[in-house]
């Protein structure tokens, strides 16, 4: 039986991506060079959620209201709540997935131990921010290493190159290293959900519940958590589903349905958990930061937006990172041999198509192709 082996590479690459994406950061910060510590708004109620969970034990803001709307208030009426928070009777709460903060309080709980003293400033605002960003970033970095070398059985050199392209030939270190986004957590979990989908079938008599195959119980749990952290991540767990029962693979042919069910329960878990915490902190769930947007926010210049995702000199995926075009190619070789990169083709076609309709396709001032 195939063992998969924990490569002690793994160790030297996380620590290469970690020191990279924050120690950049760090430097050119402390000698003036980059002045902008925060690049967003967006980001900001996420750290300070992490520090009221640690200190006050408690998702409600309002201790941090003034700070926060000191530095960062409404952009178009400063007597207004800024828009990245909702109000809900006395209590400030992010309008942002709490998954995020959840998935590096540990940070926040070392930080509070061994560097604060609960008085935080805005310098210690920047430090967690990019600590968590470049945590989660260099995570997602070794999970791209482990799915390459462990799963796909690329030589460890080529799964080296491409781990070091995943995080430095793309958005990841310029931008989502750089902040507690959601889009970090989204990659870790959407990986690991794929990790445990489609790792080798020798170790399927190690991953059974009874007679069903429980690598999809825990996979649909991963994306279940992905989920939660950002919903546009729903798109993978749904098309992967969907492939699964129109074309029923020799690979996952056995107990298909079954199987499926596993993943709907693993799916379930991270949901419940969102409905539960909506329900204590945010009462309604019109009160979710995405709500009031859902039907009003679809008005992309299409196909303009579309085109711009993709060529758009500052935004632009395949201008910002022409190292993708290695992927387009690979995609148009292997298309009809390989159900992963159909998988993947539907994906990301959808996600973009789905993205360039948002108004805010571009993702706000400044550069990258954030939103996708």
């Amino acid at each position: 039986m195939r063992a998969i082996k924990v490569d002690k590479e793994i160790l030297f690459i996380f620590v290469v991506f970690f020191i990279t994406s924050f120690g950049l950061w760090f430097l050119f910060y402390r000698f003036g060079i980059n002045s902008l510590p925060l690049q967003s708004e967006d980001v900001i109620p996420s750290i300070f959620t992490g520090i009221s969970i640690v200190e006050n034990g408690t998702l409600d803001l309002k201790n941090y209201y003034a700070m926060m709307v000191s530095k960062y208030p409404h952009p178009d009426d400063v007597s207004l709540t800024p828009y990245y928070l909702r109000k809900v009777g006395d209590s400030y709460l992010t309008a942002f997935p709490v998954m995020p903060v959840i998935f590096v309080l540990p940070v926040f709980y070392v930080y509070s131990f061994f560097v604060n003293n609960g008085n935080y400033s805005w310098e210690d605002i920047y430090l967690l921010s990019h600590l968590s960003g470049s945590l989660i970033i260099s995570i997602a970095g070794i999970l791209m290493y482990f799915f390459l070398k462990n799963c796909l059985y690329f030589s460890k050199k080529i799964s080296v190159l491409l781990s070091f392209i995943y995080i430095f030939g793309t958005i990841n270190l310029p931008l989502i290293s750089q902040a507690l986004w959601q889009h970090g957590v989204v990659q870790v979990f959407t990986i690991l959900g794929i990790i445990f989908l489609i790792r080798d079938k020798t170790l399927e008599k190690k991953n059974k519940i009874f007679f069903i195959d429980s690598r999809f119980f825990w996979a649909f749990l991963f994306f279940g958590i992905a989920f939660i952290s950002r919903p546009t991540a729903l798109l993978v767990p749904v098309i992967f589903s969907i492939y699964l029962i129109i074309y029923r693979t020799a690979f996952f042919n056995k107990n298909l349905y079954l199987n499926l069910f596993l993943g709907f329960l693993g799916f379930l878990i991270p949901v419940l958990f969102f409905i539960y915490y909506n329900s204590v902190y945010f009462k309604d769930f019109s009160n979710q930061g995405y709500v009031d947007q859902l039907t009003t926010s679809w008005h992309g210049k299409f196909p303009e937006s579309f085109f711009g995702m993709w060529f758009s000199p500052s935004k632009g995926i395949l201008i910002y990172s022409p190292v993708l075009f290695m992927g387009i190619l690979g995609i148009w070789k292997y298309y009809r041999k390989n159900y992963l990169v159909q998988v993947c083709f539907w994906v990301i076609l959808i996600h973009t198509l789905v993205m360039s309709l948002w108004k805010h396709w571009y993702g706000g001032f400044g550069y990258g192709y954030r939103m996708a």
